[in-house]
């Protein structure tokens, strides 16, 4: 016996999920993020986000045209979030390990080279940036992990523990 769908097409992430909401159809395939909307369904454990990845869509930090020289602070900061979690710096420790004797903390948070005035920041710009947030695990984790998501890093891991992120160097 076959089954039979039929599709509906939906502009707008939230008028697809209402959607659903109101019955008017049984699933949904959307980015992993915005499937976050279920927890705010009028009866959110009648739901569930599925663990399989059907699509790989790359997500990250985006920019307008024509600015370049935000788009640059932007992807640097992103860099430098991962070259954090790389470097064991976390919102917690950030100002000691700027401090500290390694020379790759030295350089990401400002304590060593002028990488800051490259972007028209100051020295400490990183290190603001990862007292803010924390880095890029700490930061995943707080929003995506740690939130009704409850996704794992998958390819969102660092290189060196079997995913896909890794830092351009700072220097």
């Amino acid at each position: 016996m076959a089954t039979s769908f039929a599709p509906s097409i939906a502009l707008n992430v939230v008028p697809s999920a209402r959607v659903i909401w109101h019955l008017q159809a049984d699933g949904r395939q959307t980015a992993v993020d915005t499937g976050a909307l279920s927890t705010a369904a009028p009866n959110a454990d009648d739901y569930v986000v599925l663990a399989e990845t059907i699509s790989k869509e790359p997500l990250g930090p985006f920019t307008r045209n024509g600015d370049d020289e935000w788009s640059n602070i932007v992807a640097w900061v992103h860099h430098g979030l991962v070259e954090a979690e790389e470097a064991g710096i976390t919102q917690a420790n950030a100002e000691e390990m700027a401090r500290g004797q390694n020379p790759t903390a030295q350089r990401l948070l400002g304590a060593t080279g002028e990488f800051g005035s490259r972007l028209r920041l100051d020295s400490r710009w990183m290190l603001n940036a990862v007292k803010a947030v924390g880095n890029y695990g700490e930061a995943f984790e707080r929003n995506l992990g740690g939130s009704a998501l409850k996704l794992q890093r998958g390819p969102n891991a660092l290189w060196s523990r079997g995913g896909l992120m890794y830092a351009i160097p700072f220097r």
